[in-house]
């Protein structure tokens, strides 16, 4: 290369200013990094490149270059040749001239076609096409570039499918075909490659099956388009059924179990399992909705699709929120021999069927956590199996339907957080095997019936309502208590802590007067003073462990609080044991009744020797 006034004709050759001579020049690099000192190169390379018939390597990268001229397939000797980044459409068929290139890299262009020349190359070791505007399929021809080790089309607009040529190349390490639009299934000898390749086939439209080549498939749907591929069957169509790419027989199948699983929509196809008994699909990712097909599955005695609302760790990488959405599909109601029932957090909208009061094998009844409105069916009350109600966390409207109160085996009640208003019931006390009692964050109002205190709870939630009246002292044998946001007055029960009332409105309750007593629960009477109500502490013998002399101590009458010391034998309760109370023992005993307080040898049983022992008293 020489600098000067120009070049010496018939021994250099200019090229953008400078001069290059002919015979020994072997190495032009003109590649363009941005932040250069010098401009980029712009327009066409020049015809007369042709005459530097030694050059070896021609680096032009990065530049404006638009034309590359049909005399650079004269350049014979080039190995090495770097276009990339530049704005050429074409490339002239002459290329297939330059059989000792091992490097063509024109990526970063705008190249629509190849000519069927290019595939004559076959010294070419690598091969950039990238980020293209190429609009063809891939030629089989290609697999005469046996000497391959690079090969890069990705980001084009390829189409057609991946000819099977291409697992002939051998010495391929690298293999980008993603981000075209390939369609069809990937020929099993790509796996001849990607042994000890990198092959990229992501974002085409390639169907599945996808070849297993030793570490898992080679691609997968969610990364491919595969809206135009035929649905695969993989399964035998007479005696199975596909769901979520596992086959199931449609005679033998009675379970279906996921769990923290990604599953997507339940495939209608589901309601071909005519024997299942058990569905279980938990933490699962679900969408769409509960097809209508499950109806037909009239053997099944548990459904379960649901979301346990677990926080798993993101390590996992699952998005595992079941959203089942849209109405209970009525056809629920032909499930005649459903036991369970758990549809809770999801996404569900729409009113209780009615249809679901049909289910009178059903025991569990789990619909909390969704987005259901409407009122309660009064039907609700011929589920007599039913032992579990969660309905809350919903949008639930009306009053309580009394016919709710006529399911005695009910033993867990939860209609928390929902709309629901009115009083309660005083038939509750139906339910006298419920334990577990939710009512809170409703709109409930008036007193809490005493009825109420005959259930034996465990767990108790009324808070949030507008409850009024007092408070009764049998709460206090509840374990877990919340009355806290209501309108309950004083006094309240010393045995509560202010965990269990927390704030109350009392406005609208009346202040006591000085010196008043109350004495509603004998045991626990309370007198005000200064308009508050103070405790009255009650001393009573048996509780100090006085003991009854000559007698025993029996439950105090109505109104009273402590236990009665009566002697043994005083069975009219006058002071003193005598004829009377003899002859009142031989009617006791001639009706095979049963008194403490004159089973004088304490066996449990009245007899003739209880009559015997108080006429011996009588006469001592």
């Amino acid at each position: 290369m020489s600098f000067g006034w120009g070049c010496i004709d018939s021994l250099e050759v200019e090229l953008w200013g400078e001069c290059y001579n002919i015979e020994s020049t072997t190495f032009i690099n003109f590649s363009y990094l941005e932040g250069s000192d010098y401009p980029p190169l712009y327009g066409e390379i020049p015809s007369q490149i042709s005459q530097l018939v030694n050059m070896t390597d021609l680096y032009l990268g990065g530049n404006e270059l638009t034309v590359i001229p049909p005399e650079i397939g004269n350049l014979t000797s080039l190995q090495s040749l770097y276009l990339y980044g530049n704005n050429f459409t074409s490339i002239p068929s002459e290329i297939g001239n330059l059989t000792d290139l091992t490097i063509f890299d024109i990526g970063y262009n705008q190249i629509t076609q190849l000519p069927v020349e290019l595939y004559s190359l076959n010294n070419l070791e690598v091969l950039r096409l990238e980020h293209n505007q190429l609009t063809i399929e891939i030629s089989p021809e290609i697999e005469n570039l046996t000497n391959l080790t690079s090969l890069d089309l990705g980001s084009n607009q390829l189409t057609g499918e991946i000819p099977l040529e291409l697992g002939n190349l051998d010495n391929l390490y690298y293999l980008n075909l993603s981000d075209n639009q390939l369609f069809g299934q990937i020929p099993e000898s790509i796996c001849i490659l990607s042994q000890e390749a990198f092959v990229g086939l992501n974002w085409n439209n390639l169907c599945p099956p996808y070849p297993d080549c030793g570490s898992g498939p080679i691609t997968s749907e969610n990364s491919q388009d595969t809206s135009n591929c035929e649905e695969l069957t993989l399964c035998n169509e007479e005696s199975e059924v596909e769901l979520w790419g596992e086959c199931y027989n449609i005679e033998e199948t009675t379970q279906i179990n996921y769990s923290y699983v990604t599953l997507g929509e339940i495939p209608p196809t589901i309601g071909q399992l005519v024997n299942l008994n058990y569905i279980h699909i938990s933490d699962c990712g679900i969408t769409g909705q509960l097809p209508t097909e499950i109806g037909n599955l009239q053997n099944l005695i548990s459904l379960q699709i649901y979301d346990n609302n677990h926080e798993l760790p993101d390590s996992l990488g699952l998005d595992i929120d079941s959203n089942l959405s849209g109405n209970i599909p009525t056809e629920l109601g032909n499930l005649i021999n459903l036991q369970q029932l758990d549809l809770r957090n999801n996404e569900l909208t729409g009113s209780f069927p009615i249809e679901l009061t049909y289910l009178t094998n059903l025991n569990s009844l789990l619909l909390s956590g969704n987005q259901l409105s409407g009122q309660i069916p009064f039907g609700i009350g011929s589920l007599q199996e039913l032992v579990s109600i969660d309905i809350g966390s919903n949008q639930f409207t009306g009053q309580i339907p009394e016919s709710l109160f006529d399911l005695t085996d009910l033993n867990f009640l939860s209609l928390g957080n929902n709309n629901l208003y009115g009083n309660i019931n005083p038939n509750i006390n139906n339910l006298s095997l419920v334990y577990f009692l939710d009512l809170s964050s409703n709109n409930f109002t008036g007193e809490i019936p005493a009825e109420i205190n005959e259930l034996d709870l465990y767990f108790l939630k009324l808070n949030n309502n507008q409850f009024s009246g007092s408070i009764s002292n049998e709460f206090c044998n509840i374990d877990y208590l919340d009355l806290s946001n209501n309108n309950f007055c004083m006094p309240y029960p010393e045995c509560l802590l202010e965990e269990n009332i927390g704030s109350q409105d009392t406005s609208e309750c009346e202040e006591c007067i000085s010196g008043e007593i109350n004495n509603d629960n004998p045991c626990n009477p309370m007198e005000c003073y200064d308009g508050v109500w103070y405790e009255i502490i009650i001393d009573c013998p048996e509780q100090f462990g006085i003991p009854c002399e000559e007698g025993i101590y029996i439950n105090p009458p109505t109104g009273q609080c402590c236990s009665e010391c009566i002697l043994l034998g005083d069975i009219n309760q006058d002071g003193i044991v005598n004829v009377l109370d003899a002859v009142d023992v031989v009617d006791v005993v001639l009706y095979s009744e049963y008194l403490e307080i004159v089973d004088m040898n304490f066996d449990g049983v009245v007899n003739i020797i209880d009559i015997i022992e108080i006429i011996y008293i009588i006469l001592n």
